[in-house]
């Protein structure tokens, strides 16, 4: 359950940052911040299930 949650959420972040790639002369920071985010969301999940 948790493992389909989490998909539902890097589906989110994936559509973000494609969102953000389209607008990237304004939103060039923001994107890299997001995948950031993400992948401490991942560790958190990895961490979370053992």
């Amino acid at each position: 359950m948790t493992e389909s949650c989490f998909g539902t959420i890097a589906f989110l972040f994936t559509a973000t940052d494609l969102c953000f790639s389209t607008t990237e002369s304004c939103f060039g920071t923001i994107a890299p911040l997001f995948a950031a985010i993400a992948q401490i969301i991942v560790k958190f999940f990895d961490g979370d299930r053992r």
